[in-house]
């Protein structure tokens, strides 16, 4: 549940971002921020 939660997350953001393409490098570096982050928090537990 929290991986897919995990996921939507990534994806709303992705949608917001991508609504202006000037945008894209944010949306992509913001994703992977989030997945590190998260990446983390799961070798933390």
């Amino acid at each position: 549940m929290i991986i897919s939660a995990n996921k939507n997350i990534v994806n709303l953001f992705c949608k917001l971002f991508f609504k202006n393409e000037k945008s894209y490098i944010n949306a992509y570096s913001l994703y992977h921020l989030l997945k590190n982050f998260y990446k983390y928090n799961k070798n933390g537990k």
